[in-house]
């Protein structure tokens, strides 16, 4: 009987406490900040491509700053703060609905194919960030679902 009081209070601390965080994996996947276009196509979704406690970047052109960008559906935003927060000076979280994430980039992608299309001296840059933003669309269809 001890053993299946424990189990069950155990259950019941989980249905309290909210989701775990292996309930929280389930409803995010994590992506570089790079796997949405260089900042230029990127900013608008998930903000410039520095710090967000620094006022701007760094001079060094090479500098690579760690952010990654978690994309969510069915779950709270709280409660993707808590499994990826971000903690200064060594990661750096964007959150962004499943919602936001696939509209935002079907539309850059679109532009992309555009540009392509209309300037041929720069057509392989646009058509290189076009593969790069459906790369990311479909990672998110794939483990987030399409239907979902």
């Amino acid at each position: 009987m001890t053993k299946a009081c424990a189990i069950l209070t155990g259950i019941l601390g989980l249905m309290l406490c909210g989701c775990s965080d292996s309930n929280v994996e389930a409803y995010t996947a994590v992506f570089e900040y790079d796997d949405f276009g260089p900042q230029v196509m990127a900013y608008e979704l998930i903000g410039m491509q520095w710090y967000q406690w620094d006022n701007h970047g760094y001079e060094e052109p090479d500098y690579k700053y760690n952010i990654k960008v978690v994309v969510y559906y069915q779950i709270s935003l709280d409660d993707v703060k808590r499994a990826y927060p971000t903690v200064k000076g060594e990661v750096d979280y964007r959150y962004v609905t499943k919602e936001r994430a696939l509209s935002h980039l079907k539309s850059k992608i679109a532009e992309c194919e555009e540009f392509a299309r209309s300037d041929p001296n720069a057509s392989i840059v646009w058509k290189e960030n076009s593969a790069r933003l459906k790369r990311t669309l479909r990672k998110i269809e794939q483990e987030l679902g399409q239907g979902r």
